[in-house]
């Protein structure tokens, strides 16, 4: 129903799994009608779906190791193709957020790494030979990105206090 990979899943009656704030959202009077039977459920049956998880998990962690790659390798690209980096960057960023820390702990060197790569081509005041003319909101979500698998990373992680460390650079 959000279009979007799982993270809590819930059976249904009708054994069709769906992601749990979506049922608490569609359920009326304890009950929750089915998008795809149309068959009514009650609430309290549902179960959760601890293999979708864990698939949801693996493939998180797996894209993850994937992203931070393709980062690395499109920051030694001339010139930095910055569309797909910054892609790569918002998709791992929401990925890692829906990971425990420590599998976040896991992602970080690689992770840091990548955002290094990125910052090294920066054009800033400290750094006028960067070869990449960022925009401050990429540099931004380059440094959030960072701090994010360094400090307050994973599922309790508040994305919106990492920003702010960030938003007030003073970048050309």
């Amino acid at each position: 129903m959000t279009l979007t990979l799982f993270t809590e899943p819930i059976k249904a009656a009708d054994g069709h799994v769906y992601e749990r704030s979506v049922t608490e959202e569609f359920t009326q009077d304890g009950t929750f009608t089915s998008p795809m039977t149309q068959d009514p459920s009650r609430a309290q049956d549902f179960e959760p779906a601890h293999d979708v998880r864990e698939q949801a998990t693996k493939f998180r962690i797996e894209r993850s190791e994937a992203l931070a790659a393709l980062v690395s390798d499109a920051a030694r690209e001339q010139p930095l193709p910055v569309s797909i980096a910054m892609a790569a960057v918002d998709r791992l960023s929401e990925y890692l957020t829906a990971l425990k820390t420590a599998d976040v702990a896991l992602l970080a060197p690689p992770t840091s790494a990548a955002c290094d790569a990125l910052l090294k081509l920066a054009r800033s005041k400290a750094n006028p030979q960067g070869s990449w003319k960022a925009l401050p909101k990429d540099v931004r979500k380059v440094h959030g990105l960072k701090r994010q698998v360094t400090s307050g990373h994973g599922e309790n992680s508040d994305l919106r206090v990492l920003t702010c460390l960030v938003c007030f650079d003073d970048y050309p």
